[in-house]
């Protein structure tokens, strides 16, 4: 499990240095992302896995899941594209998850961990590691995936609207889902779906002018797919933690 987490960080990490969008602007920047993903998880992994070959194979892997996902993106590939070879680098996760079984961590670092974050004392050093990948790919990544989404399920040009707060609270509203559903609460992540969906319909309306200028419902449409996108990905991510 401690591969997989690096190879999850790796990609989140790469994503993240093109910004929230997740998003490279040139093959060259999404070769430098996918290049600073996996010098971090090199760099982790080191720290935290004692086989050296390990540490290799999980480079290797990193870089070869985070510089395709990042490459697929500026080199004319469509959304399906993009999401299918995402869902293939999962299946290639998990199958080759069962050749990665860490014997040990640094005990060092998993007690610093201890000390800077409480409340994963209960944690296992891999469910630490996934814990981080996890909380980062609903930043950067989880944003980038569910624009290839609404791509795909939306037809033609996105509707045109001036709401761009999406970028913003969708990470943030997946980071609470995640750690209110890790810590046993799944009901108050139920109440901030609740509460995004409320406010977001006064939000909506008010951005109706009746003059045709807006399609609402088109927009109300775009905004409810994203959000039940957006959700499944912080839910999937969440599902991973619990035991």
């Amino acid at each position: 499990m401690s591969g997989i987490a690096l190879v999850l960080l790796a990609l989140a990490v790469s994503d993240l240095s093109h910004g929230l969008e997740g998003t490279p602007r040139s093959r060259v920047a999404a070769l430098r992302g996918a290049a600073i993903g996996t010098l971090v998880a090199g760099v982790i992994g080191g720290f935290v896995l004692d086989d050296g070959a390990m540490v290799v194979s999980v480079v290797a892997v990193a870089l070869v899941v985070a510089g395709a996902w990042q490459t697929s993106r500026v080199g004319g590939a469509t959304p399906q594209v993009d999401l299918s070879l995402l869902g293939l680098s999962a299946v290639a996760l998990v199958g080759v998850g069962t050749w990665w079984e860490a014997e040990g961590t640094d005990a060092d670092l998993s007690d610093r961990l201890d000390a800077v974050l409480p409340f994963v004392d209960g944690f296992s050093d891999d469910a630490k590691l996934l814990l981080l990948a996890v909380a980062l790919l609903q930043v950067s990544t989880a944003n980038a995936i569910v624009r290839s989404g609404l791509a795909v399920l939306i037809d033609g040009d996105p509707p045109s609207t001036r709401i761009r707060g999406g970028r913003i609270i969708g990470p943030l509203e997946r980071l609470m889902i995640v750690g209110f559903v890790v810590a046993g609460s799944p009901t108050t992540a139920a109440l901030v779906v609740t509460a995004k969906s409320l406010l977001r319909y006064p939000e909506l309306k008010a951005h109706d002018d009746g003059d045709g200028a807006l399609d609402i419902h088109a927009v109300t449409e775009y905004v409810l797919i994203g959000s039940l996108l957006s959700w499944s990905f912080a839910l999937a991510g969440a599902l991973l933690l619990v035991d």
